[in-house]
């Protein structure tokens, strides 16, 4: 799963700890890599405009209920996919099934930056979870979005002698020799969203990336009527989301044959999650009105600078995909035409799963699958109620892990 950047949040057990001193390079955007964003502004651009010269038969955004003979099928058949994940009380949770003596111990909590919403939402329940559970949770260490400063954490942990770490958002390919230290160490470590898991050294949990991908395709392919003209963003930096992203081109691609997306186009984190992002504005300069009605970006922080550029302009005729709701996001798209969809995970959850598999690895105990968890399809229809909450299950699921350590 997935990159966790939103909005402004502050988590109330943020480590203070001076930076630790092992560290290794980071993700600076150094001169070199500011031309190479330019570089990729400029190739999305010539990319995009491949997009123009269709322009004359490109569905409008509005182009809803459009379909006809054979794109009807198209339609009907997408509209039967994408039903199963847009009511939550319908989700199948994977749990665990065997109670265990979860133990004592200590687990450092380390996120992927406590200024994204979600990272900083699923530290505080991973904390909760932790006290819940009898452990003693350290501070949340703060990384920053920066590789070399939650290497510096996970490298911390090692030398403090925790028992067990759980990541947020942290791709495990990116601190790789980290990683290997705390396994030499014998230190379980659960990454909640991410996609690696450096041939089971990490246990990872995560939703479904090929059926979130999916299912933002489908609703596609319903909105524009079987006829989908778009381009695809990724943030190579979160292979989680970037299988979400190939997985809407696969869908369309399968199932949509007068679809007609292009991409994946590479992007970055700090090129697509400010003001007016310029690989966006770029695509939009390329592109008349009309001749790019959708828009799949790699997560919603992206998605929703999308939509403000959008709304700066003037532009009516885009209709802009995210994907990682938190409902900061989702408020922010809420009031925009130009929303087709995004994916709601249970961050909660996911913080809950993550100590429980910890504690199950360090007490030798078999952990479980926590790799396909549920996820709801956000629109239009039903983003009112997840710009204020998040998507839980319907039983009580701390109730229910609880249960299974004992307490």
């Amino acid at each position: 799963m997935r990159n966790l950047v939103g909005g402004d949040a502050a988590s109330p057990r943020i480590s203070t700890l001076e930076p630790p001193l092992r560290r290794r390079p980071g993700r600076l955007l150094t001169a070199k890599r500011a031309l190479a964003a330019l570089s990729l502004a400029a190739a999305a651009m010539v990319a995009l405009s491949a997009c123009a010269a269709g322009a004359a038969a490109a569905p409008t955004a509005g182009a809803s209920g459009a379909a006809n003979g054979a794109n009807a099928q198209v339609v009907a058949d997408a509209q039967a996919r994408l039903e199963p994940y847009l009511d939550a009380s319908k989700l199948d949770w994977p749990k665990p099934s065997q109670p265990f003596a979860v133990g004592t111990g200590r687990v450092a909590i380390i996120t992927c930056g406590v200024a994204g919403v979600a990272c900083a939402v699923a530290a505080d329940n991973a904390v909760e979870a932790a006290t819940a559970a009898g452990w003693t949770p350290s501070p949340v260490f703060d990384g920053k979005f920066s590789p070399s400063v939650q290497a510096g954490y996970i490298e911390q942990a090692v030398q403090q002698g925790y028992d067990a770490i759980i990541l947020m958002a942290i791709e495990p390919s990116s601190v790789q020799a980290a990683i290997l230290d705390a396994n030499r160490a014998g230190i379980p470590i659960a990454c909640m969203n991410c996609k690696g898991d450096l041939d089971g050294k990490v246990i990872t949990i995560h939703s479904d990336s090929a059926a979130a991908g999916a299912a933002i395709a489908d609703q596609a392919i319903v909105d524009s009527g079987g006829a989908v003209k778009g381009t695809v963003f990724q943030d190579p930096a979160y292979p989680a989301n970037s299988a979400v992203n190939q997985a809407q081109l696969d869908q369309f691609k399968k199932y949509c044959p007068g679809c007609d997306v292009k991409g994946p186009i590479d992007t970055s984190t700090a090129d697509i999650t400010g003001p007016n992002p310029k690989i966006f504005t770029g695509a939009l300069a390329a592109n008349p009105p009309g001749s790019l009605p959708y828009v799949f970006a790699p997560y919603d922080p992206a998605a929703l600078q999308f939509i403000k550029t959008l709304q700066s302009q003037g532009r009516t005729d885009v209709k802009v995909a995210g994907n990682d709701a938190v409902p900061q996001t989702l408020a922010g798209m809420a009031g925009c035409d130009c929303f087709l969809a995004s994916t709601a995970g249970p961050f909660s959850y996911e913080a809950w799963a993550a100590m429980d598999e910890v504690a199950r690895a360090k007490a030798g105990v078999p952990t479980w699958d926590a790799t396909t968890l549920p996820f709801v399809l956000v629109t239009k229809d039903n983003i009112a109620k997840y710009s204020t909450d998040f998507v839980t299950p319907e039983f009580d699921f701390k109730a229910m892990f609880k249960e299974q350590w004992g307490k």
